[in-house]
Formats: C-alpha cells, sequence, structure tokens
C-alpha cells in the first residue's frame, strides 16, 4: 500500500507538472482539486490577518538527498526527516531547540510584517507520582524557561512584535495520539493510559514556577 501511494503521488505529481491533470486523472488517483476563479484571487486579496498564531514544540531536520525531486514541500519530511545530533529530545525523539523558536517567530514577523501569537508550546516527559512527593519536572522548567527566553530575544534583539506566549498545558491530557504518559502539564493528572485511578489533580514543581513567572511577567527571566 505505501508502495503504491508513493508511485501514485509521483504519477500525479508529474502530470500535474505537464498540465496533463483531467477529470478523468483526478477521479483514477482519488485527489480532489480545486479551481480557484479571478473572483476568488480578488476576495483573498481584500482579505487580512491581524496576526499570526502558530504551534511549535519540537524543530525538525530535513536532508535533500532524501527529497525525491516530485515531492511537494509540504511532504518533505515524509522523506527526508533526519536527526540533529547537535540537539537533544525528549523520549519519543522530539527536538529541544529553543533557538529554533526564536527563528520561527523573527522570520514570520519580518516576512508579513504583523504580530505572531505562539499558541502552543510544551514538552512531553514521562512521568509518575508516588503518591506523596511533589514531581520534580525540572526538564519542563528548563524547556519553557528557555523558550520564554529565546521569544524575548526575538521581540527585544530581533524587533519581532508578539502578542502573548501560550504553554501546552495546564494539565496532562491524552495527547495527539491518544497517550496519557506523554505528559504535558503543570499539574498531574493521577490515571494512566488503561487505570483511571482517583484522578486526582496534583501540581508539579513547574506549576508553582509557571506562577511565579506570571506573577513577574517574565521580566526575571
Amino acid at each position: 500500500m505505501q508502495n503504491r501511494n508513493k508511485r501514485t503521488e509521483k504519477e500525479v505529481a508529474l502530470k500535474l507538472k505537464e498540465g496533463e491533470i483531467s477529470k478523468a486523472t483526478k477521479s483514477e488517483y482519488g485527489y480532489h482539486f480545486i479551481t480557484v476563479t479571478s473572483t476568488n484571487k480578488e476576495e483573498m486579496k481584500k482579505a487580512k490577518a491581524d496576526f499570526l498564531a502558530f504551534s511549535y514544540y519540537s524543530s525538525w531536520t530535513v536532508s535533500a538527498d532524501k527529497i525525491p525531486a516530485y515531492v511537494a514541500p509540504n511532504r518533505y519530511m515524509n522523506y527526508g526527516g533526519v536527526e540533529n545530533k547537535y540537539l537533544k529530545t525528549n523520549a519519543w525523539g522530539w527536538t529541544i531547540d529553543p533557538l529554533g523558536f526564536r527563528n520561527a517567530i523573527t522570520t514570520m514577523y519580518n516576512h508579513y510584517k504583523i504580530p505572531v501569537f505562539p499558541i502552543e508550546n510544551g514538552i512531553g516527559l514521562k512521568e509518575t507520582w508516588d503518591g506523596e512527593h511533589m514531581i520534580e519536572d525540572d526538564e519542563r522548567i528548563a524547556y519553557h524557561e528557555e523558550h520564554i527566553k529565546a521569544m524575548k530575544d526575538a521581540m527585544f534583539l530581533d524587533g519581532a512584535k508578539v502578542l502573548g506566549y501560550l504553554g501546552w498545558g495546564l494539565i496532562d491530557i491524552p495527547s495527539s495520539h491518544a497517550d496519557m504518559e506523554k505528559r504535558y502539564g503543570a499539574v498531574y493528572v493521577n490515571r494512566s493510559n488503561h487505570d483511571l485511578k482517583d484522578l486526582k489533580r496534583v501540581p508539579k514543581k513547574s506549576f508553582y514556577w509557571f506562577q511565579k513567572v506570571l506573577k513577574d511577567n517574565g521580566d526575571k527571566i
């Protein structure tokens, strides 16, 4: 199935390049294409965004040598993703890259000239609670501190306008892959993937760190 999909993608890309996409071809390969009219284009020109919101957790590295010529940029990671040996990662292989966060903010602001707003930023960690002692999630604190510092560098050194910062997240919830063991929260939820336990909410060390950061408006980071 995977090989067939890759072959199909290549065939459609080549047909697009050669201007040979017909209704029959669209139906044959299961692709749907939107026709954009001149009226649509005029309407889109009138639209204006007040700010750009984005999510950032980690950076990803791509090797040009691994990407076939026919692949569109939004598919590069499907073919060319490689490990970045210069960065630390969490247990799921996601890099910890605050400089990448700064670059994302500055690049978007310089290109579009409107304020940017990071609405998700956090790190997934494996954590357990012994039922008594506070969870010392120093790795999460370090992650957020480094990324807030990077954001401030983008603002005060690079000149980017930033509306705010939203960390992900307040409490532990199932991640996008329905995995409760990948915890992002400043508050521990006492349950596992298959055992609900008592669902008690337990503030971690990072909860009190965030409390202080908010009180100081981040001025001491």
